[in-house]
């Protein structure tokens, strides 16, 4: 695509196009391995009622207490994050990316609804390799469930500017 002194680049890289960065992102291998407790939390597998599994972060003495994995991800690459959340109780929860010299909140801060599964989506662009992403946010003590998660590429179009060297 050209556009009148703009040249677009499309970004592609066949090998991570589409796919998911996060491992057992549905939680459905019967285990939470490689998702760890963030803090003092503690992960268990349950079922909802048509009998999938989710993730159910317990234990909580802080806010910032959760479960996280150590994505493999490009970096200055523009990705988008997504998980499902539940909460017995309203509350406000966020998906976090630690990145080299930040925490980001991709989507901000969101409200659950109590007992209600909500889609967290947002995106952030990676300035390292492996950076830490983790779901955390209901006030200490508070269990939350932790579902459906995936990392993927953005489809995004970079817009560069056009050079002398000839196409």
């Amino acid at each position: 695509d050209f556009q009148i002194g703009l040249a677009t680049l499309l970004k592609r890289d066949s090998s991570v196009l589409g796919t998911n960065s996060l491992e057992n992102s549905d939680f459905e291998n019967d285990s939470f391995a490689p998702w760890n407790a963030l803090g003092s939390s503690t992960i268990s597998l349950q079922q909802d009622a048509e009998g999938n599994n989710f993730a159910w972060v317990t234990d909580r003495t802080d806010s910032w207490n959760g479960i996280l994995q150590f994505p493999s991800l490009q970096v200055g690459m523009k990705y988008e994050a997504s998980c499902r959340v539940m909460c017995p109780i309203d509350a406000t929860l966020h998906i976090t990316v630690q990145l080299s010299q930040s925490y980001v909140k991709p989507a901000g801060e969101t409200t659950v609804k109590a007992g209600e599964w909500t889609t967290v989506t947002g995106s952030f662009t990676s300035d390292m390799p492996q950076p830490m992403f983790f779901v955390e946010g209901p006030p200490a003590g508070v269990d939350f469930g932790v579902d459906d998660c995936w990392i993927r590429p953005r489809h995004d179009s970079t817009t560069l500017p056009l050079t002398d060297t000839a196409w």
